[in-house]
């Protein structure tokens, strides 16, 4: 690929964005793949299980697996968390399909236990035939393992960057709001495959623009777009604005100094953690999404969406008051009718953006290819 038809201008005023293979071309989509793998990335938890992963990791001696089931994480005798491909080593079955606690955890498809430090035990039948490297190499494959309030993170490099340093912005001005009371609700759907590439989501979700347009009807109407701001940090962005009833807003007093108003509250803090996560603070509680691509298919996206409960009466009119559930379901339909429009040959790129609406679609776009085009050992911090 040659980098001159990729560029991506630092001058958000000559920038146009990248060309729309970043959306439908396979080979781009692959090439893409490798920002994912050498980033951090949020562990869904438990889909029947509503416990945080500190309550189900409490004791030592016990596990958890992800929603998906790809990752499973342990606490091991001396306390130490880990956190492991859950793909047993002897026929690729997963090592484990619920929580638990003991010694050791059991396959359940033919029996190979493991410790809880990923280390293979034993195999009735298979372990005297074993070598004692065979063995060794019969372990889970480790995989990093990052932790921010309740919440944890995985990391598949070999060198990872610093969790901390992709959330320190937010967690600097978020942190009066008490996170680790906040409760996993089950009332949504958590994971689903969603139409259009997850950078199109993405970069919606960063658009202050198409607020006033595609959520006409929802959130445009329960905001003051007048006050809309976006701030611009070396890996993540936070939106805000004022409520147009402070009645929906914030209690000043749980955000720092510059985000107080003698009549004014703040409606909601929308915080993207790059490449792929968003953490959105609202009265009621928190919504953490992210999007994920899926193995071939540029077109297509697995999007997780989990809400996180600080107040229930709040949480109870989150639709009617903070339109949840109207926007995503405008965000979802309009991305598709975007996926298909781009198709057209006359569309090659984003043709500029508006330099005080636009910020944040920018640095995104700025961001991808600096990591895909640019040799820079610095880009991402290590």
């Amino acid at each position: 690929m040659d980098p001159r038809k990729f560029f991506v201008d630092q001058d958000i005023i000559r920038a146009q964005g990248l060309p729309k293979a970043l959306f439908l071309d396979p080979e781009f989509h692959l090439r893409t793949q490798e920002i994912f793998k050498i980033s951090w990335q949020f562990i869904p938890p438990p889909e029947t299980d509503l416990r945080t992963f500190p309550e189900l990791l409490a004791a030592r001696g016990s596990w958890a697996p992800s929603r998906d089931r790809k990752l499973i994480i342990t606490r091991d005798s001396y306390g130490t968390l880990h956190c492991f491909y859950n793909t047993c080593s002897h026929a690729g079955f997963p090592a484990v399909l619920f929580s638990g606690c003991g010694t050791h955890f059991e396959c359940p498809q033919h029996g190979r236990k493991y410790k809880l430090t990923g280390e293979f035990a034993s195999h009735t039948g298979l372990e005297e035939k074993m070598t004692a490297n065979e063995k060794k190499s019969a372990g889970l494959y480790e995989l990093n393992l990052g932790l921010w309030n309740q919440f944890f993170f995985v990391n598949a490099s070999t060198a990872p960057p610093k969790l901390w340093d992709f959330i320190k912005d937010m967690h600097n001005v978020i942190g009066l709001l008490a996170l680790n009371r906040f409760r996993r609700s089950g009332e949504i759907k958590e994971m689903e495959r969603v139409p259009g590439s997850p950078f199109l989501h993405i970069l919606n979700y960063l658009d202050e623009l198409h607020i006033t347009y595609i959520h006409g009807r929802s959130l445009a109407k329960a905001v003051d777009m007048k006050s809309y701001r976006t701030e611009i940090y070396p890996w993540s962005v936070l939106q805000w604005v004022f409520a147009e009833n402070p009645q929906y807003g914030f209690d000043p007093q749980l955000l720092p100094e510059r985000f107080r108003d003698a009549a004014k509250r703040v409606f909601a803090l929308w915080w993207f953690i790059f490449p792929n996560m968003a953490f959105n603070f609202y009265p009621w509680g928190l919504s953490v999404n992210m999007w994920l691509p899926t193995d071939r298919n540029p077109e297509t996206t697995i999007f997780y969406r989990h809400h996180y409960i600080w107040d229930n009466d709040k949480y109870a009119g989150r639709n009617e008051f903070w339109a949840d559930s109207a926007v995503n379901e405008e965000d979802l339909a309009a991305i598709q009718e975007t996926t298909r429009s781009i198709k057209n040959p006359s569309f090659l790129r984003q043709n500029k953006f508006l330099p005080d609406k636009e910020q944040a679609p920018h640095w995104f776009h700025r961001r991808l290819y600096e990591l895909l085009f640019e040799e820079r050992k610095t880009v991402i911090p290590r």
